[in-house]
């Protein structure tokens, strides 16, 4: 990987090698489609109230998509991210990434001109903020929480 990403330098491509423990989207998680499957096929999903965008397809997904397709597809689809941000741009204030770490926090801050904060769940901070959001633990209530100091983030 390394001697890739000082080719895509050498080519003036910006190229960022993003922290992971497995190799998520790639043929290696093929024998994990048919259970995901099966899970999520239990999970009885409602149609969204908001937009959902898709890293599968790089764009706001259509009201009749079908959303069990488009997570299974993930497994082994590219991450078409910078897709999803421009799809999701015009209607964002603030980019809240919501997973362990701060990578794609650390990408959208440099390639973007919207906010965007790490919630970084599974360390002491975000415990504390979602104790102090109780009840109130949505996006917006995360939004609101969090967007007064938004702008020192960016």
């Amino acid at each position: 990987m390394s001697e890739l990403r000082a080719a895509a330098k050498r080519a003036g491509v910006a190229a960022t090698m993003l922290p992971v423990s497995h190799a998520f989207h790639s043929t290696a998680m093929a024998d994990c489609r048919e259970p995901l499957r099966a899970v999520l096929g239990t999970m009885g999903f409602q149609p969204a109230l908001r937009s959902v965008v898709s890293t599968v397809y790089g764009r706001v997904l259509d009201g009749d998509e079908d959303l069990v397709a488009a997570l299974v597809a993930q497994l082994l689809a590219p991450v078409r991210f910078w897709p999803a941000v421009q799809s999701a741009l015009a209607d964002t204030d603030l980019f809240c990434e919501v997973g362990p770490g701060h990578a794609l926090t650390t990408l959208l801050t440099a390639g973007t001109r919207t906010p965007a904060v790490s919630m970084d769940i599974g360390s002491d901070h975000a415990a504390a903020l979602f104790r102090r959001l109780g009840d109130q633990g949505s996006c917006a209530a995360v939004r609101r929480a969090l967007l007064p100091t938004a702008g020192s983030l960016a």
